[in-house]
């Protein structure tokens, strides 16, 4: 219970106490993790909601009810208090905040003559636990996963593409910058050329391409 509250004629006679309940919080979330830059709500309800109390969190810039970008892990708490009595409670959670995966690597890319089978894009420094896809006009078309070190995807036709990572545990997401291309180099054709076959032994002629 909040407290008592005692009748005024204590001096005689029978007392009546008053037992005044706590509030309740409802909706009060298990912990959770969200990823860097992504907003969430705290929002919690019941005996403490307005008009009849208030639900104030304790970390700055977050009000119940209103979306808010965590900025790194942390414990939230909130307060409910019934404003006739001021009888309060308490209630928590931890929102973790997962880092994106890396998007600065170097990428290089590698053409291809025609009929060999496709170019090629390296990524350096590429992270365990993260899948690279690569994608042409935001279409996924194959994806590879980070060994720690240099990365290479093979087979590639020639396009524009744009490289997502996904960090397999907490499946947080981050796009590279720019643009790789990979180019079809057409093969060099040699022009028919004549030759005189009349030729007597130690005679010698030129060949034109």
């Amino acid at each position: 219970y909040c407290g008592v509250t005692p009748s005024d004629n204590a001096m005689s006679g029978n007392a009546v106490i008053t037992i005044d309940p706590l509030p309740t919080i409802d909706n009060l979330p298990a912990d959770y993790s969200v990823c860097a830059g992504d907003a969430t709500t705290l929002s919690v309800s019941g005996t403490a909601s307005p008009p009849l109390g208030t639900y104030i969190w304790d970390q700055p810039g977050v009000t119940n009810g209103v979306a808010f970008t965590p900025g790194a892990t942390a414990l939230y708490t909130v307060t409910a208090t019934i404003t006739a009595t001021g009888c309060q409670s308490n209630g928590s959670v931890t929102i973790t905040v997962n880092t994106l995966p890396t998007t600065t690597n170097a990428v290089s890319t590698f053409a291809y003559c025609a009929g060999t089978g496709g170019g090629s894009l390296t990524i350096g420094n590429s992270e365990n636990n993260v899948d690279y896809t690569l994608k042409i006009g935001g279409i996924a078309q194959t994806t590879a996963s980070g060994n720690g070190g240099l990365l290479t995807i093979t087979g590639l036709p020639a396009a524009t593409y744009t490289i997502t990572a996904t960090n397999t545990v907490t499946t947080c997401t981050d796009d590279f910058p720019g643009n790789y291309v990979i180019e079809e180099k057409a093969i060099p054709q040699l022009a028919p050329f004549a030759y005189d076959p009349s030729l007597c032994a130690g005679e010698s002629t030129d060949l034109h391409a």
